[in-house]
């Protein structure tokens, strides 16, 4: 019925771009966005809107177009409706972080949402989104700043959240930070242990091993193992137990990664026999 309206060579303007507005949300309302894009295209085209539709369709333009994947249309959009408003949209300033994201354009990006968070420091999805643009440009102690800044206020409310500020610690060998985040997020329940972290404590016991630091090493794996998915965890600590002389423990601790499962369970066989 909109595009009959469209299409009548005795519609006006306002006819025209009103129905193409709606036609353009029956789209979207539909999940047909390619649609949408034609239809919000039209409406902005026939230029005979009210301010307000007239800015409501161009930011849902933008919105389809990022959904499309036409990041620079999507940013050129955007930079029309702010110049034509006048106003700064906490929605468009996402979008817009997100484009930019989408282009590795991270800086930009970055700096988008760290203009948000002069506005409102309370914003987490602005800070979150900020930190994980610095963390693609490899900019870590930025990231871990704002991460650390979120943590101390109290924002973090998930584990993913937690795990963002612990992993950039691991990956900036700041190890000891990491395992405070850690236990804070389980001392607050919001961490859990469940297999996900069992893996991240494998990889801070890699890492102390290697820096010859057995025995943290082994009270990693330890803490690993009855939550780890497989008996990985529990194998390599039977292995640091045996090179420390303590057999009993390694004995033990073979048993239950044989329990649990292991790619080599010669290995843990072996241990279990002491030899």
């Amino acid at each position: 019925m909109a595009q009959g309206v469209v299409d009548d060579p005795d519609s006006n303007a306002y006819e025209k771009a009103f129905a193409s507005l709606l036609a353009g949300n029956a789209a979207s309302a539909m999940g047909d966005d390619a649609a949408a894009l034609v239809h919000f295209k039209n409406a902005l085209a026939a230029n005979g809107l009210d301010n307000n539709n007239h800015y409501t369709v161009m930011f849902n333009l933008a919105v389809v177009e990022y959904g499309q994947e036409q990041y620079q249309a999507a940013l050129d959009t955007l930079d029309r409706f702010e110049s034509e408003t006048k106003v700064e949209k906490p929605e468009a300033d996402t979008l817009r972080g997100a484009a930019l994201l989408s282009l590795e354009r991270f800086d930009e990006a970055a700096a988008v949402y760290e203009k948000r968070l002069e506005k409102d420091p309370n914003d987490k999805n602005a800070l979150m989104n900020a930190a994980s643009a610095y963390q693609q440009a490899g900019q870590d102690e930025k990231a871990v700043a704002l991460l650390a800044r979120a943590q101390s206020s109290g924002m973090f409310t998930t584990p993913n959240e937690y795990r963002a500020l612990y992993v950039t610690y691991i990956n900036s060998d700041l190890d000891d930070e990491a395992l405070k985040v850690i236990d804070d997020g389980l001392a607050k329940g919001i961490i859990q242990p469940n297999p996900q972290l069992a893996k991240d404590y494998m990889v801070l016991a890699q890492k102390a091993y290697y820096d010859g630091n057995a025995a943290q090493a082994i009270a990693l794996y330890k803490r690993a193992a009855p939550i780890a998915a497989d008996g990985e965890a529990a194998l390599n600590l039977a292995k640091l137990y045996y090179e420390a002389g303590r057999k009993a423990e390694a004995a033990a601790a073979a048993q239950q990664a044989l329990d649990k499962g292991v790619k080599a369970p010669d290995e843990a066989r072996k241990l279990l026999g002491g030899g």
